[in-house]
């Protein structure tokens, strides 16, 4: 029985460092499209495994795709003036997110980690 405890306290420590573990960087996709030429502007606010955190900007129109590479994606959508509807795909590691904006003016604004 004396030998118990320091597997155990060994296999909890082995715990805590898995969940330590550090996210890996990935590619995320981001996939916008819609009605043709559909205007809209973005903010990507984008943060790497390393905690470096970069913000970047696009306007333009759909269809559009983007790629970047980190941990995590927070995304800002915003429609032009238009009715058109605007759909955005993203893509992480085996992850599909699906949303759908419409309405004048209409925004979105998603997470992925």
């Amino acid at each position: 029985m004396p030998r118990l405890f320091p597997t155990i306290a060994g296999f909890l420590m082995g715990i805590s460092t898995i969940s330590g573990t550090q996210a890996q960087n990935e590619t995320i996709t981001v996939e916008v499209d819609g009605d043709t030429r559909v205007g809209f502007s973005a903010e990507w606010r984008l943060t790497d495994s390393d905690g470096h955190e970069e913000v970047s900007t696009f306007q333009g129109e759909a269809p559009r795709i983007f790629h970047f590479t980190g941990t995590q994606l927070e995304a800002s959508l915003q429609k032009d003036g238009s009715a058109e509807t605007l759909n955005v795909m993203i893509k992480k590691g085996g992850n599909t997110n699906h949303h759908s904006i419409g309405g004048a003016d209409a925004r979105l604004h998603v997470r992925v980690r």
